[in-house]
């Protein structure tokens, strides 16, 4: 589906992340939709998204392609956000100060990057 992000806790890797799991988030998909189903199936449906070729998810019916479409966007939030804790991490256990990215940082993606990981000022 997409490409893997970089792990290196650069500042700049992490507002690339922030940035991309902000446009996925603005998709406004519920990941609480994906409870609504047994698990295995949501795998199942969002494992097929990572698989499948446009041409043929064209050819699908409405229901299908989006709910193929809904498990690739809510099963990619879960990995950016994933990766964004872990290279928060990293970073914190790197040494590198909050104060620091946040000095790089525009006021807005700073802002989303403290909904996803509280940061004292």
């Amino acid at each position: 589906m997409a490409v893997q992000p970089a792990l290196s806790p650069a500042p700049r890797n992490i507002l690339r992340l922030i940035e991309r799991l902000d446009h996925v988030r603005a998709l406004g998909l519920a990941a609480s939709r994906a409870a609504t189903i047994p698990q295995t199936a949501f795998d199942r449906i969002a494992d097929e998204a990572a698989r499948i070729t446009p041409q043929h998810l064209a050819e699908l019916p409405d229901r299908r392609r989006h709910a193929i479409l809904a498990a690739a966007g809510i099963r990619l939030e879960e990995s950016l956000t994933d990766a964004v804790l872990l290279m928060m991490d990293i970073a914190r256990q790197l040494g590198r100060s909050a104060c620091c990215l946040k000095q790089r940082c525009s006021r807005g993606v700073y802002r989303c990057l403290n909904r996803i990981v509280p940061i004292a000022d």
